[in-house]
C-alpha cells in the first residue's frame, strides 16, 4: 500500500491505530486519578497496549467516552485557579518564523488551539489566522484572553467544508495528536486543509523520552509496585504514546513529507506552576527534574517531539 493511501478506519478494541494490525499486548494497566475525582464518579481503568508489528503504543478501551475525559480535566482546572494558568510558557516552545517559508496565502490554522497563545504569536506576525477546539469554555477563554474567535468543532468533513480544501498555508497541531484514539484521520483532514507544498506542525510528547523512561524502569524493576511514575506519564487524556519511529510512520501514512524531527523539551517552570493536583510533582523535585531533564536532553531524550511535514508541491 502506497504511502498516504486510505485504508479502513474502523477499528477493533485492541487495533493498532496506525498499522491497524490486530496484534497489541497490553504492557500496563492503571488508573487515572483525575478523571475519578473530577469527572462524573467512578474508576476509570487504563489499559496501555503495544503493538506487536509496528511498536505503536496506545490506550485500549476506556470506561469513559472522549467527552467525559476531557470534561474531567477541564474541571480540574477549573477548580484550580484557571483564571491565573496560561500555556504561554509553553508557546516559547513554538518559533512563528518558522512559518515563513511557507507563507503564500497567508492563512494559518491550529485545530485544538486551547486558549489560542500560538495563534496570538502568528497573529502578531501578520498572519490571518483560525482556530478549532471542541470546548466551549475553551472558545470564550479564547475570546476573552486574546481576542481570537474560535470555532468550536470536531475533525470531521463538517470542518473540511466549512474552512475549506487547500485553503491554509499552515496547519498546527500542537499537543493535540496525542488526545486523538485514530490519528491517521485527523492527520489526512490536516492533509486535505493544506493547500499544495504547505507545512504541518505536530508537537506531542515523546514515549521514548526521560521521563518515560525512568517510568518504565521503575515499574518494570519492581515487578508493577512501584507504579507512581507511570501514573504521571499514561493518563486518559493521552490515548496515543508517540515515539520519533512511530510519528513518522504516521505522517507517512497520511501523505506527509517529513521535513524535520526534532527533540524538545517542555518548560519545567510551567509544569511546577500548574495546579497542584495536575503536576507530575511537588515543587520539591523541580531541581531533580530539571536535572534529568537536562540528562535526557544530551542523550537524545528529550520530553517531546517537534515534527514539520509537507504535503507535497505537485500531487
Amino acid at each position: 500500500m502506497k504511502s498516504g493511501e486510505e485504508k479502513p478506519t474502523s477499528l477493533l478494541p485492541g487495533d493498532c491505530p496506525i498499522c491497524l494490525s490486530a496484534r497489541s499486548r497490553e504492557v500496563y494497566a492503571g488508573e487515572d486519578e483525575v478523571v475519578a475525582r473530577f469527572g462524573k464518579g467512578g474508576l476509570c481503568r487504563i489499559s496501555l497496549r503495544r503493538c506487536r508489528d509496528c511498536g505503536m503504543m496506545f490506550l485500549g478501551n476506556l470506561d469513559f467516552t472522549p467527552e467525559e475525559v476531557h470534561e474531567a480535566y477541564w474541571n480540574l482546572l477549573q477548580s484550580s485557579s484557571l483564571a491565573s494558568y496560561s500555556v504561554d510558557p509553553e508557546a516559547r516552545i513554538f518559533r512563528p518564523e518558522s512559518l515563513d517559508p511557507y507563507r503564500r496565502l497567508n492563512r494559518v490554522l491550529e485545530i485544538g488551539c486551547g486558549e489560542g497563545a500560538l495563534l496570538r504569536l502568528l497573529r502578531e506576525r501578520g498572519w490571518s489566522v483560525a482556530g478549532t477546539d471542541i470546548a466551549l469554555p475553551v472558545v470564550e477563554l479564547a475570546r476573552r484572553r486574546h481576542g481570537i474567535e474560535v470555532i468550536r468543532a470536531t475533525l470531521d468533513e463538517r470542518l473540511l467544508a466549512a474552512l475549506g480544501e487547500g485553503s491554509f498555508d499552515a496547519v498546527i497541531m500542537w499537543g493535540l495528536l496525542e488526545h486523538l484514539p485514530a490519528p491517521l484521520p485527523a492527520l489526512r483532514l490536516c492533509h486535505r486543509l493544506l493547500r499544495p507544498g504547505g507545512g504541518l506542525v505536530v508537537y506531542t510528547p515523546n514515549a521514548g523520552g526521560i521521563f518515560h523512561r525512568l517510568a518504565w524502569l521503575s515499574y518494570r524493576a519492581t515487578a508493577g509496585r512501584c507504579a507512581a511514575g507511570m501514573k504521571r506519564v499514561i493518563v486518559a487524556m493521552h490515548r496515543i504514546y508517540f515515539t520519533p519511529r512511530t510519528l513518522r510512520a504516521a505522517l507517512a501514512a497520511s501523505g506527509f513529507r517529513l521535513a524535520s524531527l526534532s527533540p524538545v523539551d517542555i518548560d519545567l517552570k510551567h509544569v511546577f506552576s500548574a495546579p497542584a493536583s495536575f503536576r507530575w510533582s511537588n515543587r520539591g523535585t523541580y531541581w531533580l527534574a530539571r536535572a534529568l531533564q537536562r540528562a535526557g536532553s544530551r542523550l537524545g531524550l528529550n520530553s517531546h517531539l517537534l515534527a514539520v511535514a509537507e504535503r507535497e508541491a505537485a500531487e
